[in-house]
């Protein structure tokens, strides 16, 4: 049986899921195994799958018919046989030894459930360790870490749960899944600690979007899900305050810059949208 469990939701890509394979055959332990959950219409990923197979890599294919990041996920995870799991995007990569430094700091005598490693690209060479803690998390004044950098013990899903489905491309509120998920393991207690010496890599450039719309659109679905986070988790008035004041006041500042413009005010519209919405489905 594998230690490590890495479930890839993936659709459209191909070039750059080679890459996150490439890196995944370097690596230096290779105690783990790897589940495509491939939401493509058609073969294309079939002979990358078959050639990382053949190199070596244990991979296993898993067919989604609806495209939702959070909900391949999820079927990812009842597949996987790992003790531990992890969610690395198609376009990321590793350094070749963050998957033995993973297992490594996993296995040390306080046996965290949840190890948060670098994103290089993001944060940048940092060297010190630290436990997050409940009450920056929830103020987000702590590192609030992508799905490319969460490595989880499996017994915190036996614990609280699955990435909830309403959240992150695909679903209702379109991002804060990982958020949401980190957030409930530290109110249950769950110890996540923060582990700069393994490195994952992204690229942290966004590209401009096409026109105008398209950024107040995808700017607007991202927001709701940090609205929809508002509400589920009660966060304290100011911090919700803040969050919608914020954009607001970032859209005045960039009113002579449209993209700027409409992107903080699809921060708020999104916002507002995401918290409104929660809060009537769930009272």
């Amino acid at each position: 049986m594998p230690k490590l469990s890495l479930i890839v939701a993936t659709i459209s890509r191909v070039t750059e899921l080679e890459r996150l394979l490439d890196s995944l055959a370097a690596q230096t332990c290779g105690d783990f195994e790897v589940i495509i959950a491939d939401q493509n219409v058609d073969d294309r990923l079939k002979p990358l799958i078959e050639r990382a197979a053949a190199g070596g890599l244990s991979v296993s294919h898993l067919r989604m018919d609806q495209p939702s990041l959070v909900l391949a996920r999820n079927a990812g995870l009842k597949m996987a046989k790992g003790q531990y799991l992890a969610f690395p995007d198609d376009d990321c990569w590793y350094d070749n030894d963050t998957v033995e430094r993973v297992l490594e700091r996993f296995e040390n005598d306080d046996c965290p459930s949840i190890v948060v490693a670098n994103w290089l690209e993001m944060i940048g060479p940092v060297q010190q360790e630290r436990r997050l803690d409940v009450v920056r998390f929830s103020r987000f004044r702590e590192i609030m870490p992508s799905s490319i950098m969460l490595f989880l013990a499996r017994r915190i899903f036996e614990r609280i749960g699955e990435f909830d489905p309403r959240f992150g491309l695909g679903g209702k509120f379109g991002a804060g899944e990982e958020v949401d998920l980190v957030l409930r393991a530290l109110r249950a207690g769950v110890s996540v600690v923060f582990f700069p010496q393994a490195v994952v890599h992204h690229e942290f450039r966004r590209r401009p979007a096409a026109d105008l719309n398209s950024v107040f659109r995808v700017t607007r679905s991202r927001a709701r899900g940090a609205g929809a986070l508002y509400a589920k988790h009660d966060l304290e008035k100011w911090i919700i305050l803040r969050g919608f004041v914020t954009p607001l006041a970032r859209a005045a500042m960039h009113c002579f810059d449209r993209a700027a413009f409409w992107s903080e005010l699809g921060n708020f519209v999104g916002r507002a949208e995401g918290y409104l919405e929660y809060r009537r489905d769930h009272g």
